[in-house]
């Protein structure tokens, strides 16, 4: 492809090209398309560089959009498993969710909608010679439905179109994987014949109710001219971002208008048509690139990439050589020292309702050690053996508990437990920032003794380490064991606010 950003294939869509990249005047400084690793059929990730700069680059994840029940984040967990979220934090620094749609965000989690910039699809511009040559000559109405017996989808989409409006003299396009039993289904045509229906026929009924995915005919339809009816929770209506007339409510609705439409009213026609000329401007090169020379200059592509200093450019070198053989499309994750990189916290990769109430947690309603799993304010954590009936024993020499967020100020410390062997009548120091205090137990962790210990941090501190005494190895058993862990969280002193 050319250095300057081309036009290479995009996605297709009514047989016609769906442009990913624009000529984005970056004279003297072009950007070129480094590889493309994680290609699949709903997103890829790009990597960018500028053209003799010695950075690998920003990692793009494109996406261009799902279906209602579907993300990003499950996308990529089912095609590598969760290892990829590992990688993706550790690259954070240069990776980015690039969304086709604003709107693409409202479902991802913070470790994508934090890192996200929007990057618009585009239709080629050869699309325009068309622009406005809607006859509408042939009393039909038009729907593009491929795969209609193979994918499971498409098939229920169609089977609802026939319910509804089936009675409607219509025509089907779409290439279909196999011949179907309905005269009204056209198959596969051709880029001229497909432009030829959107002139003819009285309206383009676009029947899908996505909220983030759009398929392009009713752009490509619009750019014609054609009348186009729709849903207004569909992100075609979204993204218009105003109440568009065609943008319908209920079945009801949209099969008067179509009514109207094929009985020919012309005052309904020009109304509709005249309300609708904006729509193809948001997938246009001139709305598109304006938004990609924002975005790219957001991540320093362009005049502030070639401004980097020497320590820069070597640290960027040293990035480039530990995340190089994944970016050449390897499956498996980079390893350092023979450990995987540490995981983004469950906060980070899912969604808000994806997660338990107990995962919602905060720190002053506390960690529940018999029970699996942690609330989202620990990020991490090591040294803590497996979940028994009553909690959790130290397996180790130090346990430590990383927050997702700093603790401050002044605070008791609670923690319900016990010790095992040597460990009981022990102090156990406890760490928090730079303040230590000393915690003992009297006896083993079930039941368990409550300790209350002050901390008042000058500075504000994301770890607690417990020092285990005496790692004691049972009889039987293959851990180093020493306290155990039943309850933990936080108090506010008397006439002192938690973070304050």
């Amino acid at each position: 492809m050319s250095k300057a950003l081309g036009r290479p294939p995009g996605i297709t869509a009514g047989g016609k090209k769906a442009s990913q990249f624009l000529d984005l005047g970056l004279e003297g400084k072009p950007l070129e398309l480094k590889s493309t690793v994680c290609r699949q059929s709903v997103s890829q990730v790009l990597i960018f560089r500028q053209s003799g700069h010695s950075t690998e680059g920003n990692l793009l994840m494109r996406a261009f959009g799902l279906i209602n029940i579907a993300s990003y984040r499950k996308q990529l967990e089912g095609f590598y498993g969760e290892q990829v979220f590992c990688w993706i934090n550790a690259a954070r620094h240069r990776f980015w969710f690039a969304a086709g749609y604003e709107q693409l965000m409202e479902c991802e989690p913070p470790l994508f909608s934090e890192r996200s910039l929007y990057f618009p699809i585009g239709l080629s511009p050869a699309f325009w010679r068309n622009a406005n040559t809607w006859t509408g000559t042939e009393r039909r109405l038009l729907f593009f439905c491929p795969s209609i017996v193979q994918n499971p989808y498409h098939a229920a989409v169609y089977k609802q179109f026939k319910r509804e409006f089936g009675d409607f003299p219509h025509l089907i396009a779409g290439k279909q994987d196999v011949p179907v039993n309905d005269p009204h289904v056209l198959g596969f045509v051709s880029d001229q014949e497909l432009v030829d229906l959107y002139k003819s026929c009285s309206l383009l009924l676009y029947p899908f109710r996505e909220r983030r995915h759009v398929h392009y005919s009713p752009v490509e339809a619009n750019i014609v001219g054609t009348p186009i009816i729709f849903y207004d929770d569909c992100l075609l209506a979204r993204i218009c971002n105003r109440k568009v007339q065609g943008a319908v409510s209920s079945v009801a609705e949209a099969r008067d208008l179509t009514k109207a439409i094929l009985k020919g009213d012309r005052d309904v026609i020009a109304s509709l048509k005249k309300d609708q000329q904006d729509i193809a401007y948001f997938f246009s090169d001139q709305y598109c690139k304006r938004i990609w020379q924002k975005s790219l200059a957001a991540i320093g592509l362009g005049e502030a990439l070639g401004k980097a200093s020497v320590p820069h450019t070597l640290a960027d070198e040293t990035k480039r050589a530990l995340f190089y053989p994944w970016a050449h499309g390897k499956k498996t994750l980079p390893r350092w020292k023979g450990m995987a990189f540490p995981p983004p916290s469950r906060a980070e990769i899912h969604s808000d309702e994806e997660l338990s109430d107990y995962e919602k947690r905060t720190f002053e309603q506390g960690i529940d050690f018999r029970r699996p799993g942690y609330p989202i304010f620990i990020k991490d954590e090591t040294g803590l053996s497996f979940l028994e009936e009553w909690g959790r024993w130290s397996d180790g020499r130090k346990v430590i508990l990383t927050l997702a967020k700093p603790l401050k100020g002044k605070f008791k410390l609670v923690l319900v437990g016990g010790a095992f062997g040597k460990n009981v009548g022990r102090p156990i120091p406890i760490r928090i920032g730079h303040l230590r205090q000393k915690a003992t137990f009297s006896g083993p962790p079930h039941p368990g003794e409550m300790q209350k210990l002050e901390f008042a941090l000058r500075r504000p501190a994301t770890t607690i380490e417990f020092t285990i005494p005496r790692p004691t190895t049972p009889k039987g058993d293959s851990r180093q064991v020493g306290v155990g862990f039943v309850q933990l969280r936080i108090e506010p002193l008397e006439g002192h606010s938690l973070g304050k």
